[in-house]
């Protein structure tokens, strides 16, 4: 199936905070990410839902990008 073309644009989340406590690997990278985030955190779920959101909603006229949930990372 294939989405028709207003179809919202998909929004890729950076590191999400699944209040997990992770190995001490994963604990040492989220830390090295987080050095580069505007935002000094991981996103929470609920926040990568409320921008889906906004893109679903019948004002968003957003079509053919990407909604980056990063945190500031990528502008870092």
């Amino acid at each position: 199936m294939t989405p028709p073309s207003d179809f919202p644009a998909p929004a890729p989340p950076g590191s999400v905070d699944r209040d997990a406590k992770g190995s001490p690997a994963e604990r040492v990278l989220t830390d090295v990410l987080l050095q580069d985030s505007a935002v000094k955190r991981l996103i929470e779920p609920e926040e990568v839902a409320e921008a889906v959101a906004s893109l679903c909603s019948p004002a968003a006229f957003v079509t053919g990008t990407s909604l980056v949930l990063d945190g500031g990372w990528t502008a870092h």
